[in-house]
């Protein structure tokens, strides 16, 4: 098997939401730029794949390619999948472990002191506390709740601060951003985009074999697209990314994200040409047999 093919998807979430298009809001980039890869940095990437066959021209050996998707305005790649919600759980521990020590709490299910009849206030800095929002699907159900509201450093957004930030929804009305949108909507830290199928002429005439595995790695969130790529056909086709954005609505007290579902296009071309070494820029040559 050749060098395996890595697809980073890179998504300004806001500005597709507000635009309602991935055109000129999307960026694909391969790791074989040297191997003929064209349109590198677009959203019509066309990922070049050396075709492996034997001198009969049947397949010699089959090549992957993996999908893997990034925000430009969410927290950083680097950090695992779940990093928010290990923050709210470290939150909460620490939330109740302050309840518990202070004088006068007697069991766990306390939730503040009380002196003169006044509750105690756990949280002293209120913009330490969680904005907790929810995940919904195309019909508004809920799938996910507790999902933390987090700026771009990783801190938590309080409630004050999330408002000029999010779209207020009013019962019967379409989301509105009043006067504009907010010049600080991109500080929210947006939900990773989704791939949720790949389709088109590459996967019907079996050209790519396009499968959503599992993985123990956290950086990507347990779920990641792979394909294996049948090398003997050569040529170019085109794909079809299925694309889920989010987007952050107020309705009332809570913060919803919102399914936005998005396509975009780009291409494989397979070819019959052997791999080009990196260093010398010439081919890979024969493997010693000892």
């Amino acid at each position: 098997m050749a060098q395996e093919v890595t697809v980073i998807m890179l998504v300004d979430v806001p500005a597709a939401l507000e635009a309602n298009t991935l055109e000129g809001n999307l960026y694909l980039v391969d790791n074989l730029l040297t191997e003929g890869s064209e349109n590198e940095g677009t959203g019509k990437l066309i990922s070049a794949v050396n075709g492996t066959h034997w001198f009969d021209g049947s397949q010699a050996s089959e090549q992957l390619i993996n999908w893997l998707p990034y925000s430009i305005t969410s927290l950083s790649p680097q950090l695992p999948r779940f990093y928010a919600d290990d923050r709210l759980d470290d939150f909460k521990d620490r939330a109740i472990n302050s309840l518990l020590n202070r004088p006068g709490t007697k069991n766990f299910a306390a939730v503040a002191d009380m002196e003169g009849g006044v509750a105690i206030d756990p949280f002293p800095e209120p913009q330490d506390v969680p904005v907790l929002t929810s995940v919904a699907d195309t019909h508004g159900r809920r799938i996910v709740d507790d999902v933390p509201l987090m700026d771009l450093r990783g801190n938590f957004i309080s409630f004050d601060d999330a408002v000029p930030m999010v779209k207020a929804v009013a019962p019967g009305e379409d989301a509105q951003v009043p006067g504009g949108p907010s010049p600080d909507i991109s500080y929210i830290s947006y939900l990773t985009p989704q791939i949720t199928n790949i389709t088109g002429e590459a996967v019907d005439k079996g050209v790519i074999y396009p499968a959503q595995y599992g993985t123990p790695a956290p950086i990507k969130g347990g779920w990641y697209w792979c394909a294996s790529v049948n090398t003997y056909m050569t040529g170019v086709y085109s794909y079809t990314l299925h694309i889920t954005l989010y987007q952050p609505e107020r309705h009332g007290n809570e913060v919803i994200w919102k399914p936005v579902y998005f396509t975009q296009d780009a291409s494989i071309k397979v070819t019959s040409g052997t791999m080009r070494n990196g260093f010398t820029n010439g081919g890979l040559g024969l493997l010693p047999v000892l």
